[in-house]
């Protein structure tokens, strides 16, 4: 997850017009350094401060989904979960097709044990955005915690087909026929995973040898 302001699309610039016609531009001037704030603060670990910092934002726009989503992301990284949540949920209630507000619900969901509501917010952010490789991940992996093995595999399937050097789905997609005790495809992912990330081929190596020794 990456603490970044996301580019607006044109219909966000003209809610901000609209927003700032409504609250004067002292409040979304206010707002807008918060939310600057918060963003280098939470770049540099400094998690407290940055959520002051995203609240102050809120307070001065509350109709702002990317002040919402940053501070559900904050307390995603300070380990808070249902805090994050909430947040993902207010952003996602302001901007009903923030795709990366469904993903990173669908994530904290999936990390929580709530898998059925992980599914459905990261299904969610797949019908919004098709070819969103990281959504297609955390739906395999959520399908992987689940034992649906099957579903599991398309999902890598389909990250890899859009995106062919990303590293988690190759090791979920091994970990998946270690599950299925397929040893001879776990090999062949763990061989191709090799030539992206040397480490977590190894792990996924180590993790065969003990599995099938």
């Amino acid at each position: 997850m990456a603490l970044r302001l996301f580019n607006k699309s044109r219909e966000d610039e003209r809610n901000q017009v609209l927003g700032s016609l409504e609250l004067g531009f002292d409040r979304v001037n206010v707002a807008e350094q918060s939310y600057e704030a918060g963003l280098n603060l939470a770049g540099q670990g400094r998690y407290p401060e940055a959520l002051d910092q995203f609240r102050r934002a809120i307070q001065n726009n509350f109709g702002w989904a990317e002040a919402h989503y940053n501070m559900g992301l904050t307390y995603a990284y300070m380990n808070s979960p249902e805090n994050a949540i909430k947040c993902y949920k207010q952003a996602i209630r302001i901007n009903p097709s923030y795709v990366e507000a469904y993903n990173n619900l669908g994530l904290t969901y999936c990390n929580s044990g709530e898998h059925l509501e992980a599914l459905s917010a990261c299904l969610r952010a797949i019908r919004l955005q098709p070819d969103f490789v990281e959504a297609h991940n955390n739906l395999a992996i959520t399908y992987y915690n689940i034992g649906s093995y099957p579903e599991a595999i398309k999902a890598c399937r389909k990250a890899l087909h859009l995106q062919p050097e990303n590293i988690n789905a190759h090791y979920y997609l091994g970990l998946i026929y270690i599950d299925l005790q397929d040893k001879e495809a776990a090999l062949e992912i763990q061989q191709q995973l090799n030539d992206l990330s040397p480490e977590t081929s190894a792990d996924l190596l180590d993790t065969i040898q003990r599995q099938f020794q």
